[in-house]
């Protein structure tokens, strides 16, 4: 058995699909998931021969668990691949190494870039999944200037936010692309709509809760406001638009908050450092890259982190964080 594990997200679900049509003769399992909850999925597997895991960026606060059941199964002799673009995976190379897990890991670019490298000559249609391996680099904003993809691209992402718990639709959409060669659907399309425009709803809110702000940077405070699947999207289009880092504290359980921070795509702001210096101290967990990351901490701590954030960005730095 082949199992995949992979972010929910359009660069790991197409990561995915590329690796389950190179298997499609061979018993697999694929399911997602988000990198504070791996440890969770690996622990449902059972006896699995190879173990792939995609997109999925190390999280500080569940890695000792991650390790547990890692290692539990290696020593089941199963062989463990880890294909990311993640700081926070480069961060544990060594430990990772040290457990005899295969890794490739790129910084300039996403999963799907590697996939495509590695595995599209190979598979049952390679120009299709040439493209849909663009799609996902497109998600990670590798690929900014293919007009017709960035509308697919577009679409699918808007489909997947209506459907951030949804699984089962998620392996539909996967099938879909392997077995049909088809980017969408009449049901991604309709979820789109749904979902663009909830995207505009979520991007006013995002403008009239904007808490701190300066010259390169926008604090906003979602918290008690339904926006759960756009955060993320809508933080990306207001950088872009603004030209300006944005951080968005919004609540995830009655336990945590997270703070999503998105950097505008044509700039070197490094937002994962900004997340790293203002939170780490005080207990909070996350990861990312420099254009995309989040942090998660115990909701007591929420008002004393917006104020070490606020402090941070505050201080004077140049436009191009580096």
């Amino acid at each position: 058995m082949i199992a995949i594990v992979c972010h929910g997200d359009l660069d790991g679900l197409v990561s995915a699909a590329l690796l389950l049509d190179i298997f499609r003769d061979s018993p697999t399992t694929m399911r997602t998931t988000q990198p504070y909850l791996l440890h969770n999925s690996l622990a449902t597997l059972g006896y699995v021969d190879q173990l792939y895991i995609l997109d999925i960026a190390v999280d500080v606060g569940s890695w000792n668990r991650v390790v547990f059941y890692l290692s539990r199964l290696i020593e089941k002799g199963c062989k463990v691949f880890w294909i990311d673009h993640h700081i926070s995976t480069l961060d544990k190379i060594k430990w990772l190494l040290d457990m005899k897990v295969s890794i490739a890991i790129t910084i300039e670019y996403c999963t799907s870039t590697i996939i495509r490298e590695v595995f599209c000559n190979n598979t049952s249609n390679p120009d299709f999944f040439m493209k849909l391996s663009y799609i996902g680099e497109i998600g990670d904003k590798i690929i900014k200037n293919n007009r017709d993809l960035l509308e697919l691209a577009d679409t699918i992402e808007l489909s997947l936010m209506t459907s951030i718990g949804d699984e089962e639709f998620k392996q539909r959409l996967v099938r879909l692309w392997i077995h049909e060669y088809k980017f969408v659907n009449d049901e991604v399309i309709e979820r789109a709509k749904l979902g663009r425009v909830e995207l505009e709803r979520v991007l006013k809110l995002i403008n009239n809760n904007v808490i701190f702000s300066s010259e390169l940077a926008d604090l906003v405070d979602l918290r008690g406001i339904k926006a759960r699947g756009y955060i993320g999207k809508a933080a990306s289009i207001r950088a872009d638009i603004t030209g300006k880092m944005v951080f968005i504290i919004h609540e995830v359980s009655p336990r945590e908050v997270i703070f999503t921070a998105r950097a505008p795509s044509e700039s070197n702001m490094d937002v994962l450092t900004i997340l790293r210096s203002s939170l780490s101290g005080i207990g909070g967990v996350g990861g990312g890259h420099s254009k995309a990351a989040s942090y998660r901490l115990s909701k007591a701590l929420a008002e004393f982190a917006v104020s070490r954030l606020q402090n941070v960005l505050r201080k004077p730095f140049t436009r191009e964080l580096v």
